[in-house]
């Protein structure tokens, strides 16, 4: 054991911690630490103490982790001798110094449910509260009842008293214990409602607003809404809530495109603006920031990072608004997933081979346990710890991989590493091409892991390898759009449209006879539903029809042919869930064609000429008025329309 108290470096340092107490006392937000996390803790002994933080409770199988904070109280503290025991039913993954450590003087050793290790605070005292250590456990997959994590007796604190004399002792006053249930979890009730979204781009509101609508998606993200860039005026967003979308709204605090966000230091200002901001929006969702963890987005550290989403979520929860992180890197994912594996290192590599794509692979595994590498995996485990202290409701990551099957990994972590928060995902799609089978395979995954949340990100990225979007130029939904409007369909609201159509046909103008009618409704020239219809006749000759075509909300080009009618094309026409009132009878369908080949031509002429008749009654399909004769009426009828050049729609 090394004897801190004796080692003629430690006699003069201080050994500086940030408690997670005191950092986020300061943002008046205690008690929500409480609600979240228990403390173990007794009196002050007005010695340096030790308190060990961890959820109240885990699921069997679940990786979370503890936090070791000091209250050094009037002492600067220059060393910790740190022992620390587990119960049983728990695995010790890992223990991280603090993040205001400056030395290590003994090296972390895990041995059976026991962990040391021996900190030094480097060259510079600094008086205060801080966290310790941070201990990542497991809770073992048969695991139940409680568990505890123990500061063991032998641990011992060095320091300097209040006259700047190094202590002679140990000054170690209360260290605690916690006690954790482990209990399996209540299972999830299926998805019933829609959890997906879409992140769109088009030449204006009015294009997104309409790809929204066609695509079938419930919610909608708007671009960055910057708090030091008029933030009140964002029109796309407001275009959004005037027709019905529910917002996934991200803010920046300042920053642009390719200039990543500084943190904030005005708190006041900072609170004052988000409130003017949720006040005027009401989003469904607020994000704080963008990957916070890319240097492209955000410069800060984690802790800063964790700072500014306490303050936004603690404004969101004022005003009933549910609040999350930017979104997690989707490579910076695979990469902690992969490192979760350790120390199996063939199942670590081959999640990295099934994640990414050949190219990725070569550039990622060629970094593994270089500096940057353990730096962000610091930084990513670091700020899923975080996440849940600072009063996010949910742990938000953005996906760009290829491969779906990959994504229930990353769910599962993301879940069990920020202490049991509901995943959610706010950017997903392929990132380097796009088809049917991967969106469909994609809405599956989010379907089936039961996601509150799933925005597409749908965009071409001016076609520089970015996630191919799911309509063309001009808003109209290509094929990958038609299988995510599908989805939305079969799964969220089959059969819940209902068409309430009336048309009219040239010639008719008292009661007849029930008519079958050739439906087809088409988008972008596609061909999505196409059958006859019974549609039935008023006392004034108007046909009406109920039909379900079990499509979802979007715009739709609707082309409706008689039985001896030239077709006629209805253009753009909006649907929405629910019934769809679409009276068209102030266009007249044009008779005569008999044979049925959309032209009033000379073959129809002869059909006509070959059943001509007016005194007798008979009902055969050259009689085009529908009065049981073919006579004088229907031969002007046919007259009127005849023209072998030009056709119906």
């Amino acid at each position: 054991m090394i004897n801190i108290y004796h080692h003629p470096y430690l006699k003069k340092l201080f050994l500086p911690f940030l408690s997670v107490l005191i950092l986020l006392a300061g943002l008046g937000v205690s008690l929500k630490i409480v609600r979240q996390r228990q403390t173990a803790t007794k009196a002050s002994t007005n010695l340096v103490d030790l308190l060990i933080s961890a959820p109240a409770s885990v699921n069997p199988n679940q990786e979370f982790t503890s936090i070791i904070s000091v209250d050094p109280h009037a002492y600067k503290v220059t060393a910790v001798d740190l022992k620390i025991n587990v119960s049983s039913n728990l695995q010790i993954m890992s223990i991280q110094p603090g993040t205001y450590l400056s030395t290590i003087l003994s090296p972390a050793v895990i041995s059976g449910n026991s962990v040391h290790i021996v900190l030094g605070s480097g060259t510079t005292p600094v008086q205060g509260g801080g966290i310790l250590a941070t201990l990542t456990l497991k809770a073992k997959s048969d695991a139940s009842g409680t568990a505890q994590v123990t500061i063991e007796p032998g641990t011992e604190i060095a320091g300097i008293d209040t006259n700047g004399s190094a202590v002679p002792t140990s000054i170690l006053g209360d260290a605690g214990q916690i006690v954790i249930t482990i209990s399996s979890p209540t299972p999830t009730p299926p998805t019933t409602s829609n959890p997906f979204g879409i992140m769109t781009w088009g030449d204006n509101n009015s294009t997104k607003m309409q790809i929204a609508t066609d695509l079938g998606a419930k919610y909608f993200r708007p671009l960055s809404v910057f708090l030091d860039k008029d933030p009140l005026s964002c029109s796309e967003c407001q275009a959004a809530i005037d027709k019905g979308f529910k917002l996934a709204l991200t803010i920046r605090v300042n920053g642009g495109r390719g200039v990543p966000t500084v943190p904030p230091t005005d708190w006041n200002a900072y609170r004052d603006i988000l409130s003017q901001v949720l006040d005027k929006y009401q989003p469904e969702i607020l994000v704080i920031e963008n990957e916070e963890n890319s240097n492209t987005f955000y410069t800060g550290t984690a802790q800063e990072y964790l700072q500014e989403l306490t303050v936004g979520c603690e404004i969101a929860h004022s005003k009933n608004i549910k609040c999350t992180n930017g979104g997690l890197v989707s490579k910076l994912v695979v990469v902690l997933v992969s490192d979760s594996y350790q120390p199996d290192a063939n199942k670590a590599d081959d999640y990295l081979r099934r994640a990414l794509t050949p190219e990725d692979y070569d550039t990622v595994s060629g970094s593994v346990g270089s500096p940057q590498w353990l730096a962000q995996i610091q930084k990513g485990k670091g700020l899923l710890a975080g996440y849940k202290i600072a009063g996010a409701d949910f742990v938000n990551f953005h996906w760009h991989q290829e491969n779906a099957e990959t994504l229930p990994e990353a769910v599962t972590y993301l879940g069990s590493t920020s202490q049991g928060l509901p995943v959610i995902n706010n950017e997903i799609s392929p990132q380097k091409s796009i088809s049917v089978n991967q969106v469909t395979s994609f809405m599956q995954k989010v379907f089936d892991l039961n996601l509150p949340y799933a925005v597409w990100y749908s965009n071409d990225s001016d076609g520089v390898g970015g996630p191919t979007a799911l309509t063309n130029e001009a808003g109209i939904p290509n094929d990958s759009g038609r299988a995510y409007q599908q989805f939305i369909s079969d799964h969220f609201h089959p059969s819940t449209m209902t068409l309430q159509t009336s048309i009219k046909f040239q010639g008719v103008t008292t009661q007849r006879p029930d008519k079958s009618v050739s439906i087809e409704i088409k988008q972008q020239n596609n061909s999505l539903y196409n059958n006859s219809v019974n549609f039935i006749s008023d006392s004034s000759g108007k046909y009406t029809a109920n039909f379900s075509p079990n499509l979802s909300p979007g715009t739709y080009d609707i082309y409706i042919k008689g039985p001896v009618h030239l077709r006629k094309k209805f253009p753009s026409i909006s649907l929405i869930t629910g019934t769809n009132n679409l009276d068209f009878s102030a266009t007249m369908l044009k008779t005569g064609d008999i044979d049925g080949y959309n032209k009033v031509d000379t073959t129809d002429y002869s059909l006509m000429l070959l059943n001509f008749n007016p005194t007798l009654v008979q009902n055969v399909t050259e009689d085009i008025n529908f009065d049981n004769k073919v006579d004088t009426t229907d031969y002007s009828l046919m007259l009127l329309n005849f023209n072998p050049l030009v056709g119906g729609d």
